[in-house]
């Protein structure tokens, strides 16, 4: 089922990830600034809040094709 609605972050009509109020393309944005903040609030000393941050970001997590449903 798609869900077009106004995105709440950049005000355009479009297709909305389920969950979220936000748009396809703004969701990554959204995403980042709540990791940040968790990331942020973590008991960490500054160099391994970097270092979480870089793996984080270029970390990415597939699954394979067959275990995808439509």
């Amino acid at each position: 089922m798609a869900l077009i609605k106004v995105c709440d972050n950049c005000g355009k009509t479009k297709l909305i990830v389920p969950g979220e109020n936000v748009c396809y393309k703004c969701f990554p944005k959204k995403y980042n600034k709540k990791l940040n903040s968790f990331i942020n609030n973590l008991k960490l000393a500054k160099d391994e809040k970097e270092e979480l941050k870089y793996l984080l970001k270029n970390f990415h997590l597939t699954q394979p094709q067959e275990e995808i449903k439509y």
